[in-house]
C-alpha cells in the first residue's frame, strides 16, 4: 500500500470500545466476565474482529470460554481522562430499582462497594 493510502486510512479510523462476554469454568454455577477493549479501527467490523481474535487469544490463557458475543461502540471522545469509551442503552418497563437489580446488581457480582459516593452520583 502507499503512503497516502495508509495516511488516508489512519485519518478515517476511529476508536471502538468492544464488550465481550466469558464463561469460566465448565460445572455451574459458572462465573461469567464482561470485558471492555478499546481499538483503533476503521468500522465496527473491523473493530469487532480485533476484539474477537484478542478475545480467543484471552480465552486460551485460563479455563474461560468466549461466548460469541460482542457489542461494539464507536467513541465520540478522544482517549482521556474522563473520556467515555461504552455506552449501552435500553428500554425496560422496570423502575430504576428493579432495572438496576435486574441488571446489574443481583447479588451475584463480584464487586466492592465504595465508603462514600461522589456528590450528585448514585452509589456503585
Amino acid at each position: 500500500m502507499s503512503d497516502a493510502h495508509d495516511a488516508d486510512e489512519a485519518v478515517n479510523q476511529g476508536w471502538f470500545s468492544v464488550r465481550c462476554v466469558f464463561q469460566y469454568g465448565s460445572d455451574a454455577p459458572f462465573v461469567y466476565e464482561e470485558r471492555i477493549t478499546v481499538w483503533r479501527a476503521v468500522s465496527f467490523d473491523a473493530a469487532v474482529a480485533l476484539a474477537e481474535a484478542e478475545a480467543a487469544e484471552y480465552a486460551n490463557e485460563v479455563d474461560r470460554r468466549y461466548l460469541g458475543f460482542a457489542q461494539a461502540y464507536r467513541m465520540f471522545d478522544e482517549l482521556g481522562y474522563g473520556a467515555e469509551v461504552y455506552s449501552l442503552m435500553r428500554d425496560s418497563e422496570l423502575p430504576p430499582d428493579a432495572y438496576l437489580t435486574a441488571f446489574f446488581d443481583t447479588g451475584e457480582e463480584r464487586q466492592g462497594t465504595l465508603k462514600e459516593p461522589a456528590a450528585g452520583s448514585m452509589p456503585c
